[in-house]
């Protein structure tokens, strides 16, 4: 929506870091129970933004193809096959 609006699409970076640590918390829980599928790889400089999506994306995804532009972490994560 930000995106379709003309409005940034980053997320504070502090807030990003203090979602990162709850979520590391209990990674291996959301894991076991499917909710995340593996960590990402991500580049060195990588912002806080792409550290927390990286930590993995639902091992289901739904393609919403009228929201426009992904976030490239999750670009690269998505295969044809998700889009169902």
């Amino acid at each position: 929506m930000a995106n379709a609006t003309g409005q940034g699409t980053a997320l504070h970076a502090h807030l990003m870091e203090a979602c990162r640590q709850i979520i590391e918390l209990q990674l291996e829980l959301f894991r076991g129970a499917g909710a995340l599928d593996a960590e990402l790889p991500v580049p060195t400089d990588a912002t806080a933004q792409t550290l927390f999506l990286a930590m993995g994306r639902p091992q289901r995804t739904i393609a919403i193809p009228a929201i426009g532009s992904v976030h490239p972490i999750l670009a690269r994560a998505s295969s044809p096959q998700d889009a169902q």
